[in-house]
């Protein structure tokens, strides 16, 4: 399983994710693994998260991205080529076993610039649902295994906070769950889209923010 996470902020969008992968063979055995990246930019003002199965989701993220062919393409129209990229793909499967499709889930989120204004945006797209779209309610979309972190974001969700704070907040609620579930785990992974783009987080910022929730 996973947790991937991405939260609103008045101008910016604050996306996590862990990083375990789970293999499992015919005899039901499993195998975790803390090396999977489920964080991927496509524009420079959108990004994906990744749950389910990775593979698959995985080659259609690395296909779709290679035919983008604006940079700076705004999240809804990312968004939206995104959703007929995925139907086309799977038009291409109408010979297989609805059963034997693979089931995953993107969170698409984002910037829209409207005049001199960036307007965030997420939502998330479910392959066995026919990828579409659900908005985020709420300012943030969190998927894979929730409950903790909707729990956190039920208490101290505010599309008013700061970056900083925002960052610890999705941190603190990836952390906790590695914590008490086993099927979450390996090392967070974390990324800010604001008005200068897309950039990942460094090792050592994610466990700043993680280390401010404990000193706190």
């Amino acid at each position: 399983m996973t947790l991937i996470i991405a939260a609103q902020g008045k101008d910016f969008l604050i996306l996590g994710a862990d990083s375990r992968g789970t293999i499992e063979d015919i005899a039901k055995n499993r195998l975790q693994i803390n090396m999977m990246t489920k964080l991927y930019e496509i524009t420079n003002r959108t990004g994906v998260l990744v749950a389910g199965a990775g593979d698959q989701a995985i080659y259609l993220i690395d296909k779709f991205k290679k035919q983008i062919k604006t940079p700076d393409e705004d999240v809804t129209k990312t968004t939206e080529a995104l959703i007929k990229f995925c139907r086309d793909e799977f038009k291409k499967t109408k010979d297989v076993p609805v059963l034997d499709l693979p089931a995953f889930t993107f969170i698409i989120a984002g910037l829209d610039k409207i005049g001199g204004i960036f307007v965030p945006y997420c939502n998330y797209l479910h392959s066995y649902s026919g990828f579409i779209p659900g908005i985020a309610k709420h300012g943030y979309v969190i998927k894979g295994k929730p409950l903790i972190a909707e729990y956190l974001f039920t208490k101290h969700y505010d599309e008013e906070k700061s970056v900083n704070d925002m960052c610890e907040l999705v941190a603190l609620s990836i952390s906790d769950t590695i914590s008490v579930d086993g099927d979450v785990g390996g090392q967070i992974q974390m990324a800010i889209i604001d008005r200068d783009g897309f950039r990942e987080y460094s090792e050592n910022d994610v466990e700043s923010f993680i280390q401010k929730n404990t000193d706190d």
